[in-house]
């Protein structure tokens, strides 16, 4: 067997590991039952014995086969072939709001998440959550029966002993929800508010867009939503709002945005403000950070230098004669309104949903004035009314409890007990509440806190339906039966109040008809093909705007930020990219997926700038204690260029004590600190280093490209990454520039490589003007490829197994930095340096010139990841598909090999889908058409940054941008590897009077 590496400086025999906390740890992971005999079994002798063991039991288990049943359809399904993978339309529905979603199934099992491309505003996009779901379904951490105190029980038990509890007409009966936008989910509770006149219905989620929603009631004194038209917008401003990544309708936002970028157009400018970086702030052309408690008098100045260039806000009693003159590092507030006011009609300004209430309604003013209604976004009926009624809630219902009004308390999903605001002290309020019921997913800390917990279904388990952002109609099919026992939310609800339709497919087609889309079976049958109902987007909105009350509220306070400013340091509340809110921390897909911005991964460090790490003498990994007036966190810091100074960001859904064996005590839970009043923002704030230290892994720096030599060829421009402004585009610098140096053809490579003669040459190209870094291609690949996790202590020594990474760099300086992010799968050179090593030619070109993987000849040498300059190749130390239980075998995609441990692994294009395409092409005798073929991290991508095609049709996509576009060049190109994975260059569209402005 090969030696195992201890460090990256040298290696140790077998003998000196033998009896070592690495040996034991290995014993562990490859050889369970040896390391269950006894605390000290690891001689070499009895390793030498266990290896013969198993050599002879392989042996013997080859000469037969095991025992099968094989069993056939008594009735074949219509349009159905074993083996033969179909596609279903459904949704997903987070937030309240629909994703539009194509599930691809082999026999009956749902194995993987697509975007569905039918859909008008999502276009078959998806994000990492979506795409990750499917890990979900499959758990076997999730609960499968009804439990009683803890004692396995029934549905009909429960049933029973809420009939019993219930109260008459529900007297002290209450029901906490963390929300829908479900039109079934709406109707069923409407039912079950008639059932129950005197019950009364909470709703708590903590990711909320409570705030937001005030500044519309402010604003318009009516509930409308704003939908944004980033595709008509030339200027956006974003406010603190990840529009991007966290925003319900970000797939739908980030396509647009990225259908604005094109350089050979008139592009698009963002300018975004904001405490920590975002996923949108990456992206921005100019990016300003302001603490939390700035962000009020921001938008005020905002507001003045737009009325003193002659922009006229709606209403009456603006008046900023008294206004305080313009701080002197806001000078770029001036260029900025500038911009807005040049592109009255084609500007749009977003706030996002942490910011108080008179900031949303002044940005509604500020669009009003910029002629954006209309224009650059649209206004629509909310389809979460009912939300505006519940604001605040959460605290009636904890009021009730201390008064000993609830007798009965039925928690529908979500799990307040870990993330309601820690100074209701939930777990002790539901101590006092005599009958508790909780529904969800796991078994997580208030499940453990109640007397009944009940399975909820999984959303590809059961019916249902949703709404988009704009009010699209979307149905959600299931795509498998119940693996355990678990019922949706409207199923449940049925049960409790007796409803003559109680299963999941009447109550969800009785909505589908009252919502008038058709009545007729061809109606219903046509929604379920599509997914969605055409047309279904609710009607554009023009509700007034109330100017006058929106002056009083900002001129009477619009600066009193609700955190304290001052010299002191302020905490920013933001939710995981990769957990939401915490729903997601026993998905090990998410927990290993580095983060977009910081690139940690399985935990939740605080989040520091540069100049504050310095102030408080800190370095990565050092644990500060921070504490408000009454709690306090030891959390370790990660130093992150353009976080705002003095502040303090804490991600959420970290720090379970509950809930499935991958989020048992992964992370730090943050929410410990948020209140009600603190639960966004929190100000005067004690923080001190505790002289302590943590490892926070970071994949940041793993696999290290080196670039020696690059600086003596600087006039060939090899950099990594590559961009220029919109006017060097323009006025064709880089065109010129590149005609005084030698062409790609020209470029003499360090080892001559054989012309490729084949009968397709697949290739990909990659946007960085789109590519927005949001992950979701990551969890594609991994889903499609069966790419097993690791763990939080194998990625720490950079033995992660993802086959594509997005790097993150950071340029200029560290407190005023700019970023990019760069996907990096296999580069399939036509030289390929791996295979120029190879001992055995496990690695080789195949028939069409792609760089593939012979898994059965790979001996383990590691040359090929030694001589790869991308470091984009994965070497399996161990077999991380041994333990594997037979649900979560259900999720593997038959049509990729699953590796055991010991050899190499890489992108391979996806070479599984350009095999079927190739046969069903060849079957219907016809050649394989341009866009037919799409990687998993193509056909994922929300903005469409990555291009596959073949270069031997002269008329692909990648063919035309390969060889046409000024933009396309190749990393490291100078080696001479040729590489068919390219890129294009990103392009800012600066503005050149706030470069001015900045000095």
């Amino acid at each position: 067997m090969p030696p195992l590496k201890v460090d990256s400086n040298y290696w140790r025999s077998l003998d000196d590991l033998t009896g070592t906390e690495e040996f034991e740890k290995f014993v562990q992971l490859e050889f369970p039952a040896l390391a269950a005999e006894g605390p000290d079994p690891f001689s070499r002798r009895s390793f030498l014995k266990l290896m013969a063991a198993s050599a002879m039991m392989a042996g013997l288990a080859s000469c037969r086969w095991p025992e099968e049943v094989i069993a056939p359809f008594a009735k074949q399904p219509e349009n159905r072939l074993p083996g033969v993978p179909v596609q279903y339309a459904t949704a997903m529905e987070l937030g309240g709001v629909a994703r539009a979603l194509l599930v691809t199934s082999y026999d009956g099992r749902p194995i993987k998440i697509e975007g569905n491309p039918d859909h008008p505003r999502e276009r078959g996009g998806t994000d990492l959550l979506a795409q990750a779901s499917i890990l979900d379904l499959y758990d076997p951490a999730r609960t499968r029966t009804p439990r009683h105190q803890g004692e396995a029980a029934t549905w009909e038990a429960f049933t029973s002993y809420f009939r019993e509890h219930a109260g008459q007409n529900g007297a002290g009966l209450r029901v906490l929800f963390n929300g829908s936008g479900s039109p079934s989910v709406a109707d069923m509770k409407d039912r079950f508010r008639a059932a129950f006149p005197e019950a009364r219905w909470h709703e708590f989620t903590p990711v909320a867009r409570d705030n937001e929603r005030e500044g519309v009631l402010l604003a318009f004194r009516r509930p409308v939503r704003t939908d944004l038209r980033l595709a008509n917008a030339r200027v956006i401003l974003s406010i603190d709002s990840d529009f991007m990544m966290t925003h319900p309708a970000a797939i739908c936002y980030s396509r647009d945005f990225a259908d604005g970028r094109n350089p050979g157009e008139e592009m698009n400018r963002l300018y975004a403000v904001e405490s920590t970086f975002s996923v949108t702030g990456t992206n921005a052309d100019h990016r300003f950070a302001v603490r939390p408690s700035e962000f009020g008098s921001f938008c005020f100045h905002l507001a003045v230098e737009l009325t003193a260039r002659g922009l006229s806000l709606p209403g009456e009693g603006w008046n900023f004669e008294t206004a305080p003159p313009l701080p002197e590092d806001w000078r770029y507030i001036g260029p900025l309104a500038e911009d807005l006011l040049n592109n009255k009609g084609r500007a749009v300004i977003t706030a996002g949903p942490r910011q108080m209430p008179a900031i949303h309604a002044l940005v509604h003013a500020m669009n009003a004035a910029l002629e954006a209604p209309g224009n650059t976004l649209v206004y629509r009926p909310d389809p979460e009314e009912h939300a505006y009624e519940e604001t605040g809630s959460f605290q009636e219902l904890s009021e009730d409890i201390r008064a000993g009004e609830v007798e009965t308390l039925l928690i529908l999903s979500g799990n307040p007990v870990f993330d309601a605001p820690a100074d209701e002290d939930f777990p002790a309020l539901l101590k006092k509440v005599p009958h508790t019921v909780h529904l969800g997913l796991y078994e997580n800390e208030t499940a453990r806190l109640c007397e009944w917990h009940l399975p909820m279904a999984h959303y590809l388990e059961c019916w249902g339906d949703a709404r988009g952002w704009d009010g699209t109609y979307s149905v959600c099919q299931p795509l498998i039966a119940p693996l355990y026992q678990g019922k949706s939310v409207p199923e449940v609800l049925a049960l409790l109040t007796d409803e003559e339709v109680a299963k999941g497919h009447g109550i969800v087609r009785r909505t589908f008809d009252s919502l008038g889309y058709g009545t007729e079976e061809r109606d219903w049958r046509r929604a379920l093909r599509d997914g969605f109902v055409p047309g279904s987007a609710l009607r554009e909105a023009t509700p007034d705007i109330d100017g006058a009350l929106i002056a009083e509220a900002v001129l009477a306070g619009l600066e009193a930020s609700p955190v304290a400013g001052g010299a002191g340091y302020e905490l920013v509340f933001t939710p995981s990219h990769t957990l939401y809110d915490g729903r997601f921390a026993n998905n090990a897909w998410l927990q290993e997926l580095p983060d977009p911005v910081t690139k940690v991964v399985w935990d939740n460090p605080a989040l520091i700038s540069v100049q504050t790490a310095e102030e408080l003498g800190l370095r990565h990994g050092d644990v500060v204690r921070i504490e408000t007036a009454d709690r306090g966190l030891d959390v370790p810091v990660y130093i992150l260029p353009g976080v705002a100074d003095r502040t303090i960001v804490l991600e959420t859904g970290y720090g379970h004590t509950a809930g499935g064996p991958v989020a048992v005590e992964t992370g730090y839970e943050t929410e410990m600190l948020r209140t009600a009043a603190r639960w966004h923002f929190a100000g005067a704030l004690d923080v001190r280093k505790s002289g302590r230290k943590v490892s926070v892994v970071t994949t940041q720096d793993h696999h290290a490209i080196d670039t020696k030599g690059m600086k003596e060829r600087e006039e060939r421009s090899f950099d990594l990454v590559r961009e220029m402004t919109v006017g060097e585009y323009i006025r064709s610098e880089v065109a010129e520039a590149d005609s005084e140096s030698p062409s790609r053809e020209e470029i003499p490579p360090l080892v001559p490589s054989p012309e490729v003669d084949a009968p397709h040459k697949w290739a990909m190209t990659i946007d960085l003007n789109r590519c927005n870094g949001c992950n979701a291609c990551v969890v594609a690949c991994q889903a499609e490829n069966n790419i097993p996790v690791v763990g939080k202590d194998q990625v720490a020594v950079g033995r992660e197994m993802h086959w594509l990474r997005i790097d993150r760099y950071f340029r200029g300086d560290p407190h005023k930095p700019e970023a990019v992010h760069q996907p990096l799968p296999c580069m399939q050179c036509d030289n390929a340096p791996c295979e120029q090593v190879c001992p055995v030619a496990a690695t080789m070109q195949n028939k069409d010139g792609l760089n593939v993987m012979v898994y059965n000849r790979c001996i383990g040498t590691r040359y090929c990841q030694n001589n790869c300059p991308w470091k984009v190749r994965r070497f399996n130390y161990f077999n991380l598909n041994l333990d594997v239980s037979e649900t979560e075998k259900m999720q593997k995609n038959p049509d990729v090999t699953i590796r055991s441990r010991g050899v190499m692994e890489k992108c391979t294009y996806c070479l599984q889908r350009i095999e079927r395409a190739k046969i069903q092409a060849r079957n219907e005798r016809r050649p394989i058409a341009d866009g037919e073929v799409e990687p998993a991290c193509a056909q994922s991508c929300p903005t469409k940054a990555i291009i596959f095609g073949d270069l031997a049709d002269s008329d692909s996509r990648v063919a035309s941008i390969q060889y046409k576009d000024r933009r396309d060049y190749a990393t490291l190109e100078h080696l001479g590897n040729k590489p068919r994975t390219r890129y294009l260059a990103r392009v800012r569209n600066l503005n050149p009077e706030l470069n001015e402005a900045e000095g």
